[in-house]
């Protein structure tokens, strides 16, 4: 008796052949011989069993050809046929070897091999080396007869994983919606790691290419896999997961973490996709229209301790003030979203005229205090963004008149004397602010004063003159100087206050005499002859 052997099993078989000697009990028949007969006929045939098998391999390159580097595959079946019958059947060990031992010499025998699950047969018949190539076809190998003692070890079996792919694209997302709109580009050298299976330690990881593309190619099928996206220097990530999956970006703006992605043997998923974007800002200056032409001019300064507030969609966003040199900036923000700036006008200032002149970088933009809005791209700078204020002057003033018959006011029929001389001295201050002489006329004025100011006006006695009384009566047609000091009151003025009745009055000294006389014809006239007494 012979066996038929697999890894973990025999299987018996009676053996083959014509022969006088019975397999079993190894006896001949019976021979009864005649008188002088030679019967050399009785024969006994034996054969040694045979085997074959060799290897299940991993053909990694999918050559179809056994490379030192390619590991055995293991708990492949293999079945054994013999004239379309299943003979045996084993599994492959760790080192995918397997072997059938007790084959039968003379009887053909096919190799059957089940391929595992995630991976596809090699190409058959490779290289001109049998004992190297990949044999089955169709999952089975052509039929082997072999010799008496036979061991054939070339009937191999390459098998090659199908393996998945996920990637896509890193891109500037320049509006900030999540999505790839058409010019968006890549962005290049980002790095990309990926998880499997909720591990944290990456299996493998890669940095985007010029065009922001990246991709992960060999991956198994069946596991489960996430993207991570590191933030790129200057980088903001965008919404994630917002409208169609093909275009939108999937890396979480917190951790840069994908959604979780099993793929099928042979998937390409090409779907995975990071969009980041510059933060924007705008800006730029708070100046003086000293000329209310409603344009920067390059003598005119800038406004200092201005609110300056951000507006979106009706929501405020931030409030900054500007610096000494009327400047503010507004950073980090997002591009797409509409801004609009608000401008609260400071104390005694109104807000120039608008849209002046065709150039935004120098023109007032505010209308009822706030700008048009303003959509901004991916690390965009807007620095056209200005306001200017115009300050609400005052004026005080009005006339230096003679006062004929100094009684300090001013009567109908007086003049008023020109040339005198008139300053403006400020908060207590005795250096004058301003100085002037008045008109023909007698009038005198100071414009362009700062409102909220303490201002006190010192008139010069004209020669000849002296000042008459102050502040008798009325106050709009007085005299206002001070008779000793020249000086009038204070005055505080409000915004756009024009105060016209800061007058001076002033009178020449009169005279009277003649002569006392000797009235001789006591007439009570002077005659030519009286003389004086």
């Amino acid at each position: 008796p012979h066996g038929l052997h697999g890894h973990g099993g025999q299987l018996g078989q009676r053996c083959h052949g014509t022969q006088t000697l019975t397999p079993i009990t190894g006896r001949s028949g019976s021979y009864t011989l005649a008188a002088n007969e030679s019967n050399l006929t009785v024969d006994a045939g034996f054969f040694r069993p045979a085997s074959l098998g060799d290897k299940v391999f991993v053909d990694a390159n999918r050559d179809g050809l056994q490379q030192p580097s390619e590991t055995g595959l293991a708990s492949v079946t293999v079945t054994l046929v013999s004239n379309g019958t299943v003979v045996a059947s084993v599994v492959t060990g760790a080192d995918g070897v397997y072997s059938f031992t007790g084959l039968t010499p003379g009887v053909p025998y096919s190799v059957s091999f089940t391929a595992p699950q995630n991976y596809t047969a090699s190409v058959a018949d490779q290289g001109g080396d049998d004992t190297l190539d990949s044999d089955p076809v169709n999952g089975i190998t052509q039929s082997v007869t072999l010799a008496s003692g036979q061991t054939n070890t070339s009937v191999d079996a390459g098998f090659s994983l199908l393996t998945a792919s996920l990637g896509d694209l890193v891109f500037e997302d320049t509006n900030a919606n999540g999505q790839q709109d058409a010019g968006e580009a890549g962005i290049a050298g980002v790095s990309v790691q990926l998880l499997a299976n909720g591990s944290v330690t990456p299996v493998a990881s890669t940095t985007t290419n010029a065009s922001g593309v990246y991709s992960f190619t060999g991956l198994t099928p069946g596991v489960s896999y996430t993207v991570v996206f590191a933030t790129p220097t200057g980088y903001t990530a965008t919404v994630a997961n917002v409208g169609n999956d093909a275009t939108d970006s999937d890396a979480d703006p917190v951790t840069g973490r994908s959604g979780s992605y099993t793929l099928a043997a042979n998937e390409s998923n090409l779907t995975v996709d990071a969009g980041f974007f510059r933060p924007a800002s705008l800006g730029d200056k708070v100046f003086v229209d000293a000329n209310r032409d409603g344009l920067q001019q390059p003598s005119e300064t800038g406004l200092a301790s201005v609110t300056v507030t951000l507006v979106s969609n009706g929501t405020v966003v931030a409030s900054v003030v500007t610096g000494a040199d009327g400047v503010y900036s507004f950073t980090g923000l997002t591009p797409g979203v509409p801004y609009s700036v608000s401008f609260t006008a400071p104390q005694n200032y109104t807000a120039s005229v608008a849209d002046q002149g065709g150039d935004d970088t120098l023109d007032s933009d505010p209308v009822n205090g706030i700008t048009q809005s303003v959509t901004l791209a991916s690390g965009q700078t807007n620095t056209s963004v200005d306001a200017g204020f115009s300050l609400l002057t005052a004026s005080l003033g009005d006339l230096v008149f003679e006062d004929t018959n100094a009684n300090g006011q001013q009567d109908a029929g007086e003049a008023g004397i020109a040339g005198v001389s008139v300053q403006l001295l400020a908060n207590g201050s005795v250096t004058p602010v301003a100085s002037t002489t008045t008109n023909a006329s007698g009038v005198y004025s100071f414009t362009g004063l700062t409102p909220g100011v303490s201002y006190t006006v010192v008139f010069a006695t004209p020669t000849g003159y002296t000042a008459t009384v102050a502040n008798v009566g009325n106050d709009a047609t007085d005299s206002d100087a001070d008779p000793i000091t020249g000086r009038s009151g204070s005055y505080t003025l409000a915004a756009n206050e024009s105060n016209l009745t800061v007058d001076a009055g002033f009178f020449r000294p009169a005279s009277l005499g003649d002569k006392v006389f000797v009235d001789a014809n006591r007439n009570g006239l002077q005659d030519a002859a009286e003389t004086g007494l």
